[in-house]
Order: C-alpha cells, then sequence, then structure tokens
C-alpha cells in the first residue's frame, strides 16, 4: 500500500476476521421489507469520542471556541439541531454515546467534566457508557460527571472499589420501555483503560476493570432471563472487538461502539466498512454493528425492525455527518439558545489561552493545516507526528531515536501562526518524557508491533531518527527495513547496538501493549511533552517539510 493509496473498508481488521467479514459485510443494505402488524422498528441517534470538541471545527478545521463558528462543522449546537430533527421524524428514538468525552480541548482542560455535563444533558442523551479517556480525571471527577448526567451511565466491568453505591449508580445494563416493547441496553469499556492516554497512573486501586467478553456475556445471559429478546450493547472497546464480541456472544442483536475512531458508512476514502456491519452470532443471527467517527463530526442513526421473537429483519442507516448542509437537508431546527448561551460562557475563559502566541509553522503548498484528516497519524507517517517526535528528539542531547503513538496525538497543528489552544488540542494529554537505553533487537521488536498496528486504536508509532520501510499488503505488514541516522548517513538499525531512546511516558509503562518498552530502565525527564514542544516552537519557525521517514511498500504479487 503506498502512501498515496485510498483507505479501504475493513482495514482495521486483522487477518482472520477479514475473511470473516468478506462474507458477512454486506449487510449495510437493508433486508426485504417485512410488513407484519406485530413487527417493532427501534431507531438508535448515537455519538461517540466527542473528545470534549463541544464547539466543533472552524472553517479552516481547527478547533472552534465559540458556541457556533460560521462556517464550520460539528459542535454541540449543529448536534443538538441534527437529534432534533431526527427526533421530529422518530420521537421514541433513543439517544445514546459510546464514551471518551474528556480529553482533547481547552473545554475539558479548564472546565474537566462541568461541559460534559452540561451538554449532554441539554441533548438529552439517555445512556452512556464511559471510555477509557472518562476516567483521566480520577474517581472524583468521574463520580462528579455520574452525578451530573441525567443520561443513564451503564458499563458491565467498569467497579469503583470502596465505593460502596457504585454498583446503584453504574449498572451493568438498563432496560426501557419503547412503544411497549422492552429494550436492554448493555455498556461495557475496554479492559485495558489504564494503559491509555493521561490514566496511565490513576492511582492505586481507583478503578477495576473485568474482562469484556465473561462481563458482557453475564449481562446478556441476565437480561435474556427476564424474558429481554432486543438487546443492544453500547461498548467502548474498538470496532475490531465490537465484531469479536458480535460472533461470539449469544444474545445481542446491535452494538453501538466507540474507542477505535472508526467511522461507518459515509464517504467511502474516510469509511472503515458499510454502515451498519452485519455479523452472525454463534446460532447465525444477524448482529448489527456501528460506530460513528469521533470528534462530533459525525451522528450515526440506525433504525431496525424486529419481529415479534425479537430478532432484526429489516434495517437503515448511515453515519451523517454534522454540517450545515445536513441541516438544511434535515430541515434541521434553529440553533438552541440555551445551549448556546451555556456554550459561550464556557469558552469566555479560554480566550486568553486560545490568543497566546507561540510561534510558527511553515511548509510549501496552501494548506492551512499540517494533516488534513489526524486519523493519518494512526495508519501512517503524519507530519504533526514528524513535528512532534523532532521535538522530543531534540530535548535529549545524546538522544537518537524518538518514538510518539498516533494515538497521542487528537488535532492536526497548524501552518502558520501556532497558539497554546492549537498546542493543546494537538497533544492534550499530560504524558511526561522519558529516556532509557534500548537494544537494537528491542527496538526493532517495538516498530515490528508498530507494523501490525495500522490503525488500531493508536498504536501506530510516529517517528524521529529513523528510517523505516513496511512491506506487505491488505492488513498484513511487517517491517522491512530499519535505518538510524549516524551523522550525515543513514545505516541498518544492529540488533547487538544499544541507542538512546526518547519517548512518553505513556509508552515507557507499555502503554498500547508495548510490552518490549515497559521493561526497559526508563528516567523521566521530567518535563511534559507539551512543554517540550512549546521550547521548541520558541527557538525558530519550525520547517515541516521533512524528508519521508516511513514507507510502505506494497506487495504486488505476495508469494
Amino acid at each position: 500500500m503506498s502512501r498515496g493509496t485510498s483507505r479501504l473498508s475493513l482495514r482495521l481488521l486483522t487477518p482472520l476476521l477479514v475473511g470473516l467479514l468478506l462474507i458477512m459485510a454486506l449487510g449495510g443494505a437493508a433486508k426485504a421489507e417485512v410488513k407484519n402488524p406485530d413487527d417493532f422498528t427501534l431507531t438508535i441517534l448515537h455519538t461517540n469520542d466527542i473528545h470534549a470538541n463541544y464547539g466543533g471545527f472552524q472553517a479552516d478545521k481547527q478547533l472552534c471556541y465559540q458556541a457556533l463558528c460560521p462556517g464550520g462543522s460539528g459542535g454541540s449546537v449543529r448536534l443538538l439541531r441534527a437529534l432534533q430533527a431526527w427526533r421530529a421524524q422518530y420521537p421514541h428514538a433513543l439517544i445514546m454515546d459510546a464514551g471518551d468525552e474528556f480529553q482533547g480541548s481547552l473545554y475539558w482542560t479548564v472546565h474537566q467534566e462541568i461541559p460534559t455535563v452540561a451538554v449532554l444533558n441539554a441533548l438529552g442523551y439517555q445512556f452512556f457508557a464511559p471510555g477509557n479517556h472518562d476516567l483521566d480525571g480520577g474517581v472524583e471527577v468521574f463520580q462528579k460527571l455520574v452525578n451530573g448526567l441525567q443520561a443513564q451511565v451503564i458499563s458491565a466491568n467498569l467497579i469503583l472499589p470502596n465505593q460502596p453505591d457504585s454498583g446503584q449508580k453504574i449498572p451493568p445494563y438498563a432496560i426501557v420501555e419503547v412503544q411497549g416493547r422492552q429494550v436492554g441496553v448493555v455498556g461495557l469499556i475496554t479492559a485495558n483503560a489504564t494503559q491509555y492516554g493521561a490514566l496511565a497512573k490513576p492511582g492505586p486501586q481507583a478503578f477495576e476493570l473485568g474482562e469484556e467478553k465473561k462481563a458482557l456475556t453475564r449481562a446478556v445471559q441476565r437480561l435474556t432471563a427476564q424474558g429481554i429478546d432486543i438487546i443492544v450493547a453500547l461498548t467502548h472497546i474498538g470496532l475490531e472487538r465490537d465484531l469479536q464480541m458480535a460472533a461470539e456472544v449469544e444474545g445481542l442483536d446491535i452494538i453501538v461502539g466507540g474507542h477505535s475512531h472508526s467511522l461507518l458508512g459515509a464517504e467511502p476514502a474516510l469509511s472503515d466498512g458499510p454502515y451498519p456491519m452485519e455479523v452472525q452470532s454463534p446460532t447465525g443471527q444477524p448482529v448489527l454493528v456501528v460506530t460513528a467517527g469521533s470528534q462530533g463530526r459525525y451522528l450515526g442513526r440506525l433504525s431496525v425492525t424486529f419481529d415479534e421473537r425479537g430478532q432484526p429483519v429489516q434495517w437503515s442507516g448511515e453515519s451523517w455527518p454534522i454540517t450545515d448542509q445536513t441541516l438544511e437537508r434535515l430541515k434541521a431546527p434553529p440553533a438552541d439558545p440555551g445551549l448556546v448561551a451555556t456554550l459561550t460562557k464556557l469558552s469566555q475563559p479560554l480566550t486568553q489561552l486560545m490568543s497566546q502566541k507561540l510561534g510558527q509553522i511553515g511548509t510549501t503548498g496552501s494548506a492551512s493545516v499540517l494533516d488534513q484528516d489526524i486519523r493519518e497519524c494512526r495508519r501512517r507517517e503524519c507530519r504533526t507526528g514528524d513535528v512532534l517526535a523532532s521535538a522530543l528528539l531534540s530535548s535529549v542531547p545524546q538522544a537518537q531515536v524518538a518514538l510518539v503513538n498516533g494515538g497521542s496525538i487528537r488535532n492536526s497543528l497548524p501552518v502558520g501562526e501556532v497558539t497554546m489552544a492549537h498546542v493543546l488540542a494537538a497533544f492534550p494529554f499530560a504524558n511526561y518524557v522519558s529516556q532509557s537505553r534500548v537494544s537494537g533487537q528491542d527496538l526493532l521488536d517495538a516498530l515490528a508491533y508498530s507494523a501490525q498496528s495500522l490503525g488500531d486504536s493508536g498504536k501506530f508509532l510516529q517517528v524521529a531518527g529513523l528510517r523505516l520501510t513496511y512491506q506487505g499488503q491488505g492488513q498484513s505488514w511487517r517491517l522491512n527495513e530499519a535505518l538510524i541516522q549516524d551523522g550525515q548517513d543513514w545505516v541498518p538499525l544492529d540488533p547487538q547496538l544499544s541507542y538512546q531512546l526518547v519517548t512518553l511516558d505513556f509508552l515507557a509503562n507499555g502503554g498500547d501493549g508495548y510490552a518490549t518498552l515497559k521493561k526497559l530502565n526508563w528516567q523521566s525527564t521530567d518535563q511534559l511533552a507539551t512543554d517540550v514542544f512549546i521550547d521548541y516552537l520558541k527557538k525558530e519557525p519550525i520547517k515541516a517539510d521533512f524528508e519521508p521517514r516511513i514507507t510502505f511498500v506494497s506487495n504486488r504479487s505476495p508469494r
């Protein structure tokens, strides 16, 4: 796959699941219409991985810190209008969010849980399944979120130790009656939540996370025992894991997911697959899997008709872009003045941070941002990743290699003037910079793991001090060549030598599954990565036209 190749559906999946889904993923087309008076249609409106992006985007794709930026897209004000339009057509629709409301913008950095509570309540969410970053503020902040939300917070595998009433506040599932039919909704969070983002050090025994499949199976069995035959899983475990759960846990009908930032439906160049994906349960019944991108760019709408036995017989839906054009098409109502006032008030303290100028980034061309789609940092080399990795490398004089996981980068840096707001939006996590000696073999192992993790929840590594070639095709890639800079030359990485490595403490602690890095003898520099980048930016204007560091070579005729 060359760097210019269009993204393909199912590209996030392992080879094992690809074969399965080539057979099953045609489920995006609705089944033949069934006209039975006993049939029941359930409509779900859903979002995931908003990451505190409540203002949406400006016209130049930078984050908006107003209630509404003219000419932009996304944001809570537009999202509420879209929800209102769909609720006018489907008044009994369920509204749910699959987690990760926290982290990613100044709304979280400055206000923590307050904007999330205000926005989700204003938008009328009924169900919320926490994501890994919703735990980033620790137990106290999370409890404020749970106590403040009008939505039912559910999670079958999240336990708060030493909180005797947590089981009542965060039940594994909820049962809701919709037009005379009972529907069960089960929540689920990734069992590896403490390995992602700023949660790497949440405090001793702060959260306990149960194994996903076991918890989900137990909840579904309990619902089934109560006679509930329509069951929705609201999950924050990633698309690939969602598809596995659909194929392995009997009794599910729908999975509404998050965590991997996957987008189903929409335009083919951006899509990770059809909307919905259809997978067969262990007994051959259809299970529909949906997810709707990230950062409030899309709203998912799924309508499923069930027969009297609770089996899906017909479905339709799509991920709708939250744009002014979509709102016009939906004939959405005007902006809600109460929500506009709330966001305007929350935005006021952010003005000083937004306007604090730090430096300049230059590049050829006319683009206003370094990366048009920040999800590219999870799939291949991205220029925002190049800049951050270069900043880390320069912060430790003896360092030879810098590694940054793509998931730590949440927004593109701009071209031109850079403010504090840009930096905190691009790198929102409180990661410290760590350094260690690493053997060439351990470094090669980490890079090989990265090659196997394209698009997989941000595990793919951005680098500095290296030139890498990955070879393969489809879902299978391997590290073919690794060169390290030696003066003015580039020489092969030697498994027998050792090198000075600098990275984020998240990776140093084994985050994203990098066990080969966790075993090293790390030293913290006591510097936050954001501070390191700001210092790098202030020294002189950054020229972002780097030589390619990561190349993909496609196997045209695989053996």
